[in-house]
């Protein structure tokens, strides 16, 4: 039993070594997630290009609606009327026929008179006059030919009007909102409120810390909140190219294809880009420290994406130890407040209490691009915290 001491202390030591070496790895593996909104890839209120009374709207609020699809009608009594008014005239054929014949006519009599006036038995005024009959004939059957092609263009302008009367969708999507009904006069007015749910985009709200590790075309794992689960890839579509220098924030949008309209607009998210994870994976295999060597084998990308976990960390633990000053007390209605410091932007702010930058605009009524100066109060949490 003596002799096994040993042998056991070592294996012990080693167990310990292993843990307490694997533990900044599995700590620094972690992914860097970021806060998402899902959103349609775009939001259109439909109306009408004429005034007119509502005579039918036949979609409402949830419908799922396909590009072409009609959705309104406004009354076209008249406008149907002048159209088939415009048809008719347009499919007429007796005048045409009419000023065939006369040219026929005309052509026939002068051949006969043409031997008449080559012998000179027919005086030149007499063949003039049939010659100019016979011109006359033709310039009447070339208006004849022109007014039909104009009753053809006015009968197409007829109804065009009409088709303007007919309201449809220009995109694949879900109503929204219904503003009018049947009956209702309509002018400048939207009928609907359209939201185009395939594909989505992804608004991500990302530090200044990350700008330049964020290119068009980069994957992501989106993982929607609750009650929708599972996992689903985005691409990047486009990178902010102006950082807002109140929040010390850049904005990143993504492509997220939703054929089958699984996903609802609307819903928070996490965002996961995977090229980002992969360096970062690489350097830790490499066996490099970003904390100790932070100009070692790990590159600029692995090296920002560290700093803005220790900027989420740092402001975790802030969050349990408040500085004295910036922490203001709650008030009596048990709200808690922040005073603004040196430095700050609105993304370590929600960091530090937990919240996002969206969050803690709503609570304070501001816009995510405003300015905040040293000094400035903002609400970090409407209720005292248990």
């Amino acid at each position: 039993m003596d002799r096994m001491s040993p042998k056991i202390t070592l294996m012990v030591l080693l167990v310990l070594l292993c843990v307490i070496g694997l533990r900044p790895l599995c700590a620094s593996a972690e992914p860097v997630e970021f806060d998402g909104l899902i959103e349609p890839k775009m939001v259109i209120k439909v109306g009408s290009g004429v005034p007119g009374i509502l005579d039918t709207v036949k979609v409402d609020r949830g419908d799922m609606v396909r590009e072409g699809q009609v959705l309104a009608a406004l009354q076209s009594d008249v406008e149907r009327a002048t159209m088939e008014l415009a048809r008719a005239r347009a499919e007429l054929e007796a005048t045409i026929k009419a000023k065939q014949e006369e040219l026929e006519f005309a052509r026939r009599n002068q051949e006969r008179i043409k031997d008449l006036y080559e012998t000179k038995a027919l005086p030149f005024q007499e063949w003039d006059e049939v010659e100019t009959k016979r011109i006359l004939a033709e310039l009447g059957l070339a208006e004849a030919l022109e007014n039909k092609r104009l009753a053809g263009f006015e009968y197409r302008r007829a109804k065009a009007v009409l088709e303007r009367m007919t309201i449809r969708s220009p995109v694949t999507g879900v109503v929204v909102e219904r503003f009018l009904h049947p009956g209702e006069y309509i002018e400048d007015q939207a009928i609907l409120e359209l939201a185009q749910i395939d594909p989505l985009h992804i608004e991500v709200v990302m530090p200044v810390e990350m700008y330049g590790t964020i290119k068009p075309g980069m994957g992501a794992t989106i993982k929607p909140e609750a009650p929708v689960s599972g996992f689903y890839k985005a691409t990047v579509l486009m990178v902010d190219k102006v950082i807002d220098a109140a929040s010390g924030t850049f904005g990143v949008r993504l492509h997220l294809p939703n054929p089958d309209f699984k996903l609802p607009p609307g819903l928070k998210c996490k965002v996961v880009f995977l090229e980002l994870e992969k360096q970062v994976s690489k350097s830790q295999k490499s066996g490099s420290e970003p904390e100790s060597s932070p100009t070692g084998s790990l590159d600029e990308t692995s090296l920002k994406i560290h700093q803005v976990k220790n900027q989420t960390a740092s402001a975790g633990a802030k969050t349990e130890l408040p500085s004295a000053s910036s922490e203001i007390p709650t008030d009596q209605a048990g709200k808690q407040y922040h005073q603004v410091q040196t430095g700050e932007s609105l993304y370590f702010i929600a960091s530090k209490y937990g919240l996002s930058v969206d969050e803690l605009c709503r609570l304070n009524n501001m816009h995510p691009r405003q300015i905040i100066r040293p000094g400035q109060k903002l609400l970090v949490s409407p209720e005292k915290q248990p």
